[in-house]
């Protein structure tokens, strides 16, 4: 980029900043302009409280109050206000006449304020071209610890501390052909680097079983250069068909070996005492494949089993041609996990399912004012009576749950009825219970703890009382449909999992479970002060390719930031897997390639039918990935999915463009169109590096973010 260009773009992103960054003037509903002649000069417009238009939630001692004077007239200056802040028709607070021309960030001078109160405040402005007043309303959050008083932070129960617990004598079942070279598996795995590999080769035209222990990395053949399988099996059929590969685990001659034996379609090719083998007394299975005199190895997997020995219990049962994936590594195509160059993966058990919990209470008459404040160590999706109570998503906002944690407030007057009400929450894991691993390591930051939710709902009736419903462990709990999440990896959808009426009153309940009560993160609670994230735009798919049977390529206008809506009709358990990038590659597939080590996955969604005999809806609500094309595999039926099937949802910070920039250069309109939707793309609560890869928070100086939004 030449300098002159850079400038240029600087100047841009500049203006897009500016235009992006504030909010559109609005005309307060009680506002007294200044008249003369019959003929508005004045008026106040976008009145707010902490840069909000009548904030519910506010919890600052001093909160500071905007205004903009609004005219027809030319060089209008304000000469003085007078702020006054009343509450059930009392005056809290009466700032006097104040001659000055400050119009924004007024500081509030009077006492306390009360928690969970609401307060109307006007303002009276005199200009050089006559007065004008305007009045607006703000609600108080939970200001103190105190105001918490009787909520306890809830969530799912914890997972088993020890994941490798049943993970010891079992039978894996590896279903699969061989494309070039050979097919790995991995058995008693308890990591990739740890674990007995068992190879199928084809490689010099004779079948062979090679078995192999890894210990810290490094392999070490047991049997070189392999064991001659032509007995039971052929190239042709290794290459050509479904072959089984079955291999037994179980107790060696001493405490440090592993005694296996192995069948290849049913038939028993190998009995062995593997020795030196005392890191692979417990461990998972996976897959293995690497490079072979300069090529790649390809296998397809077509599904697996593990079937404990003592019990018979199924440990896992995994059919690729559902689409879904459990492991890091590998691609389902055409009902098969492909297996190219590579891949070292292996299966662990799945995190919990995201929690759903529930709250019946009775409204007792009419109700004056509700509100909801909702405090998570990671996302709550919060519903009342069946509706959710808000279009924001991904919320609460991030935060260093070690220092603050942020809670949101929702107005639900209109929500409530008198008799029965429930209440219902989803908890996502964001940042602050992620499960896989990545370069960042926020799978173990310091305040990792499954997801869980603090919440009080303050009810104020029409004669003045009040009465609270607080999270604790009077509420009720189960796992939901959303079976995995996470911010990079994206998230597993299982229809048939879904509760229909679980946040409706007079649901039955009966079989849930009791919520864990939780210390909760060490943060100290505060209001979410920034705008939450919505969805902004939406865009529908314009263009559809197959650059391989089976594998659909869709495309959008625009990289954004968000996540798709999906509409799929087909049997009980179809799943169909989309992963997100922002670029293709030359076959016309999706460029899944990244440097984040991210060791669940990578910008992949699976949504899992129930089989309604109707078309079904899913959209993500726990992740976000930076895309314009999805790559889908897994549809039902022989036909391409249509274009109307897809979707593609913003979402951002709600920041609201209050501007344009139209110029006769086209290059440089298009310049600044691409400054504003990069400058969307990365703001989610926080400023962030890219929505595809990072998604971390940034704290550079303006001048850099300039250039970041351009570069």
């Amino acid at each position: 980029m030449s300098d002159r260009v850079r400038r240029l773009a600087g100047v841009l992103t500049v203006l897009a900043l500016v235009l992006t960054g504030l909010g559109a003037p609005a005309v307060s509903a009680s506002a007294r302009p200044a008249q003369g002649d019959g003929v508005e000069l004045v008026k106040l417009v976008d009145l707010k409280v902490e840069r909000k238009p009548e904030p519910v939630g506010i919890d600052l001692d001093r909160p500071r109050f905007s205004w903009i004077i609004s005219t027809t007239a030319r060089d209008v200056r304000q000469e003085s206000y007078r702020v006054r802040i009343t509450t059930g028709g009392d005056v809290v607070w009466d700032s006097g006449v104040v001659e000055s021309d400050r119009s924004f960030d007024v500081e509030y001078g009077g006492p306390v304020l009360k928690s969970t109160t609401g307060y109307e405040w006007t303002v009276d402005v005199v200009t050089t071209a006559g007065e004008a007043s305007g009045s607006s309303q703000f609600r108080t959050g939970l200001i103190t610890a105190a105001d918490w008083g009787g909520s306890r932070w809830i969530g799912a129960q914890p997972p088993s501390r020890d994941p490798l617990v049943g993970w010891d004598n079992y039978t894996a079942e590896f279903d699969f052909t061989i494309d070039h070279v050979a097919f790995g598996a991995f058995v008693r795995a308890p990591n990739p680097n740890n674990a007995l590999m068992w190879q199928v080769s084809v490689d010099g035209g004779v079948p062979r079983l090679r078995p192999h222990r890894r210990v810290n990395g490094n392999y070490t053949l047991l049997a070189n250069p392999g064991i001659d399988i032509s007995s039971a099996v052929t190239v042709n059929q290794l290459t050509t068909q479904s072959n089984k590969l079955s291999v037994t685990v179980g107790p060696g001659t001493d405490p440090s070996s592993v005694h296996v034996v192995t069948r290849i379609n049913g038939i028993e090719v190998e009995s062995r005492n593997v020795t030196q083998a005392g890191t692979m007394q417990r461990g998972f299975i996976g897959f293995r494949s690497d490079f072979a005199s300069g090529q790649p190895e390809r296998s397809r997997a077509h599904a697996v089993k593990v079937t404990r020995t003592e019990d018979s219990q199924v440990l896992a049962d995994i059919d690729f041609s559902t689409g879904y994936n459990p492991f890091s590594g590998g691609t389902v195509v055409n009902g098969s996990l492909e297996l190219v160059g590579t891949v070292n993966t292996v299966l662990a058990p799945a995190p919990a399912a995201a929690p759903l919990l529930r709250k019946e209470f009775a409204v007792n008459g009419p109700v004056r004012n509700a509100t909801y404040y909702v405090a998570a160590g990671g996302y709550a999706d919060v519903s009342l009576n069946g509706s959710p109570v808000s279009d924001a998503m991904l919320s609460p906002g991030f935060t260093d749950y070690d220092d603050s944690v942020q809670y949101a407030a929702f107005d639900v007057t209109d929500r409530l009825v008198e008799g029965p009400n429930a209440i219902g929450m989803e908890l996502g894991r964001e940042f602050f219970s992620m499960t896989g691993g990545n370069v960042w390591n926020w799978e173990r930051p310091t305040w990792r703890d499954e997801p869980m939710a603090r919440g009080v709902l303050h009810i104020e009736y029409a004669d003045g009382s009040t009465e609270r419903v607080v999270t604790d462990d009077s509420w009720t709990y189960r796992e939901g449909p959303t079976r995995f999440d996470d911010l990079y990896a994206g998230e597993r959808y299982d229809a048939r999992f879904a509760v229909p009426g679980w946040n409706s009153a007079r649901f039955d309940d009966s079989a849930w479970g009791v919520p864990r009560i939780a210390a909760g993160p060490r943060g100290v609670l505060v209001n979410q002060r920034q705008q939450p994230v919505r969805v902004t735009r939406s865009f529908p798919a314009v263009g559809i390719t197959e650059p391989a049977p089976g594998v659909y390529v869709v495309e959008f206008p625009n990289v954004i930031a968000g996540m798709v809506e999906y509409t799929v009709q087909g049997p009980a358990g179809t799943t169909i897997r989309a992963a997100h990038a922002e670029k293709l590659l030359a076959n016309g597939r999706v460029n899944m390639s990244n440097n984040g080590g991210f060791q669940a996955g990578f910008q992949t969604d699976y949504f899992t039918l129930a089989g309604t005999g109707e078309p079904e809806t899913w959209m993500p609500k726990f992740s976000y990935k930076g895309f314009k094309y999805i790559e889908v595999t897994g549809w039902p039926g022989d036909d391409p999915p249509p274009l109307s099937a897809f979707t593609a949802k913003r979402v951002n910070t709600d920041a609201e463009q209050t501007g344009r920039f139209e110029a006769s250069n086209g290059t440089l309109t298009g310049v600044h169109e691409i400054v504003v939707n990069t400058l969307y793309n990365n703001i989610h609560h926080i400023p962030t590096d890219t929505p595809m890869f990072e998604k971390n928070g940034v704290s550079d100086n303006g001048t850099v973010a300039v250039y970041r939004a351009v570069a």
